[in-house]
């Protein structure tokens, strides 16, 4: 009987889990995006070509900021009808002391800006 490794079965379900992800976001592509940040801003940005307001969702907390966007658009081919899809996911850590609830979103011309600022040290 093989001796039991924590650490090999840690690895199998590390590797399932990360199929299953790869599988779920299929088909997404990864948005070009950068962080800086200064002593009292964090900012975020990414490029989102094609999408709309209505296109983006987004999520900020404490530890990470997560974007996606879904557009279909119907388009008149020689044969008739057909559909075209383009889908982004991201999701981004952010560095610690940052206050999510006082962030600031902009999106214009396929980019999304995000200016998050750092909690004040007491």
């Amino acid at each position: 009987m093989a001796e039991f490794d924590p650490f090999v079965e840690i690895s199998k379900i590390q590797r399932r889990i990360s199929k299953g992800i790869s599988t779920a976001l299929k088909g997404y592509k990864k948005p070009f995006g950068h962080m800086t940040q200064n002593s009292k801003f964090v900012y975020a940005e990414f490029k989102l070509p094609g999408m709309e307001k209505k296109d983006i969702d987004f999520k900020i907390n404490n530890r990470h900021i997560t974007v996606s966007a879904e557009k279909k658009k119907q388009i008149k081919t020689i044969d008739g009808q057909d559909s075209v899809e383009a889908n982004y996911f991201r999701k981004v850590s952010l560095p610690s002391g940052v206050n999510p609830d006082k962030a600031q979103v902009t999106f214009s011309d396929g980019i999304l800006k995000i200016s998050i600022p750092r909690k004040k040290i007491k």
